[in-house]
């Protein structure tokens, strides 16, 4: 086969890894918010920071707690089985029992929320509470052991405890930005929401994947050259 078209295949393949691996990065960064003052939000994804305005409360199943929000998970120790964490419920569960978490299991999680609205420095915006998940590691909390299982209560509270939220920020019918789950999730919680469930270990094999592919083709590229001298 002639060198140059030799050359030509190996020069492609290096433009489309690359190309791929640009595209990746832009998508990552399209998809993934910083926090924004509620003030300079705009349509779309957005990740805010603020204390919560209750509109109504409710009474929580386990404490009888007023609250604007909560989760009510009950997890039963299992000796015999090995759990296998699929889903951001269970990462928040391995950090909370990190050292038995393979034998914890979730049997029922219940979560119900009211709308409310989040406030910072700059402004405040309701957001319409229906299908929020809460995720709370280190605060309102309420553990209680009955019958073997493990029964724990987290709440939302309008307090000065300070809540990240990531959804979508929309115009409602009266032309008021409002944000709610829409093609995104709507999350609360008390910690940055992306330490809950990602790593960089993908980002790391890509970006290691990547330069032993160029070195890859670089060697194919000097020993196709001393083949054809």
């Amino acid at each position: 086969m002639n060198s140059s078209i030799i050359l030509f295949f190996l020069f492609l393949a290096i433009i489309i890894i690359i190309g791929e691996s640009q595209k990746r990065k832009k998508k990552k960064n399209r998809i993934k918010p910083i926090i924004s003052d509620i003030k300079d939000i705009s349509t779309g994804f957005v990740e805010i920071r603020g204390k919560l305005k209750q509109i109504n409360t409710m009474t929580s199943p386990m404490t009888g707690s007023e609250c604007v929000g909560y989760n009510y998970s009950i997890m039963r120790f299992n000796s015999s089985r090995k759990r296998s964490v699929s889903s951001i419920d269970r990462v928040i569960s391995e950090s909370k029992e990190r050292d038995r978490h393979m034998k914890w299991e979730t049997i029922s999680s219940d979560t119900a929320c009211n709308d409310f609205y989040i406030e910072d420095h700059t402004a405040k915006i309701k957001v319409k509470a229906k299908d929020i998940s809460i995720f709370l590691l280190n605060v309102n909390q309420t553990d209680k052991k009955i019958s073997g299982a493990m029964h724990t209560e987290n709440l939302l509270l309008p307090n000065d405890q300070e809540y990240i939220l990531i959804g979508t920020a929309i115009y409602n019918k009266k032309n008021e930005l409002i944000i709610k789950k829409a093609e995104n999730e709507l999350v609360i919680s008390d910690t940055l929401v992306d330490k809950l469930s990602k790593s960089d270990l993908p980002d790391k094999i890509s970006k290691y994947g990547l330069i032993f592919m160029l070195l890859l083709i670089g060697l194919i590229l000097l020993f196709v050259n001393g083949f054809l001298k």
